[in-house]
């Protein structure tokens, strides 16, 4: 969660984050969204955040997973983005091709 703080240099950004968090808040449980919102305003990233991914982002994953046929879907259980790119890159099949960036 730290490397989200990080990339997205959110404590740098509170104006855009309450606005953007506006726009969402009426679709978490009310009392969630109630927490979610006091951690915010008290600029405690780390517990909005992780409250954010839990009750906002998960489910939304969840749903759009569920639109794809089980024989499509490729679920790896990793602990580290390294674990994560080193599993992905085994899926991707080799190529010799070069690709110009």
């Amino acid at each position: 969660m730290l490397h989200i703080l990080e990339e997205y240099k959110i404590v740098e950004h509170p104006e855009e984050l309450h606005a953007a968090f506006q726009k969402i808040k009426s679709r978490i449980h009310t009392p969630i969204a109630a927490e979610i919102q006091s951690h915010l305003d008290q600029g405690e990233y780390k517990p909005f955040l992780s409250l954010l991914l839990e009750y906002y982002y998960d489910p939304k994953y969840k749903h759009a997973a569920m639109q794809y046929p089980e024989d499509q879907k490729i679920t790896l259980k990793v602990n580290t983005i390294e674990e994560a790119v080193e599993k992905i890159m085994g899926l991707l099949p080799v190529t010799t091709e070069k690709y110009s960036v």
